[in-house]
């Protein structure tokens, strides 16, 4: 993510400068309405019941299930206003890499976008690296004079326009996985765009009792990984709620898997859990609506729930 100005201040909890109560993360974080041509006007009931937790799904055509591999169309944002108009994507829940801003709009222009589906149906998909690194999504496609590979880069790296957003950071935007059991956070909320700046003070003079140097905490993710009702947060380190305080749960790495994998050991349960950042993002999450899943590998859950 990127790094913003801070306010002079730092931390990277919530709590609510009251008796040293956490406050309830439903009461500062009513999500607003913000409008996207992307996001289900009606979500079913049993999606909204399971996944209490996303404040909005995007909608997405699934071309191959088996693959995860789909189509959609949405807004974006930049500076608090839509950008670049209505935009055509190929979303795909790569296990390690999933990713929702694949650019379509050369195959939507074109009218090439039943062709492309038939292609990505019959052929194998591959992830891949484009210029400076980027990654990219390739479908490879064994025709009569030979194999045929179409790539796919991110939409902001096409554009050359970053800081793209689906909702602002002001909401948690889900896509479901095909067979709606499981959703992938395509965007998360963000403390400085939930709350005012005296907001921010007020939490951080209360959080520094606990976590005395945590900067930059307008930037940092907000996700409550153990469901006990209280904000914790995310951002190259988990902080999270443990009875009526915070604790800190740094990255460690490598792990013992050596390598890319990194590690985090919580303080309050012992428990360690290793996982694999190959993501753009540098992690995202995931739910099956009880655990939160870091980069699909680590239950944050499990690591910081309090009981045995």
């Amino acid at each position: 993510m990127n790094s913003k100005t801070v306010y002079g201040m730092k931390c990277f909890l919530y709590l609510f400068g009251l008796m040293g109560l956490a406050l309830p993360a439903q009461a500062a974080t009513t999500p607003p309405n913000i409008s996207n041509v992307g996001f289900m006007e009606n979500p079913p009931k049993e999606l909204k019941e399971k996944f209490p937790m996303c404040d909005a799904f995007l909608k997405v055509e699934w071309i191959d299930k088996e693959k995860k591999i789909g189509y959609s169309q949405y807004d974006f944002y930049k500076d608090g206003r839509k950008i670049g108009g209505v935009t055509s994507a190929l979303v795909h829940l790569d296990e390690q890499y999933p990713a929702f801003d694949y650019n379509l709009e050369e195959f939507r222009k074109s009218g090439k976008l039943k062709e492309l589906f038939a292609m990505i149906k019959r052929g194998d998909v591959e992830r891949g690296m484009g210029e400076g690194g980027s990654e990219t999504l390739m479908i490879a496609d064994e025709r009569k004079d030979g194999r045929f590979v179409q790539e796919f880069g991110g939409i902001e790296a096409d554009w050359d326009i970053h800081g793209l957003s689906l909702a602002e950071h002001k909401m948690n935007v889900c896509i479901p996985y095909p067979d709606n059991q499981r959703m992938f956070f395509a965007e998360n909320k963000e403390v400085g765009k939930i709350y005012h700046e005296s907001e921010i003070a007020n939490k951080l003079a209360e959080l520094k009792k606990w976590i005395p140097d945590l900067p930059f905490f307008e930037n940092y993710t907000l996700i409550d990984v153990n469901f006990d009702g209280k904000e914790d947060y995310y951002a190259e380190g988990m902080l999270y709620s443990y009875g009526n305080r915070y604790y800190e749960m740094k990255i460690q790495g490598p792990g013992l898997k050596g390598g890319p994998y990194t590690k985090l050991i919580a303080p309050t349960t012992h428990k360690t859990c290793e996982f694999l950042a190959l993501s753009r993002f540098g992690y995202y999450f995931t739910t099956d609506g009880k655990n939160i899943l870091i980069n699909n590998q680590c239950n944050l859950t499990e690591l910081t729930k309090e009981g045995k």
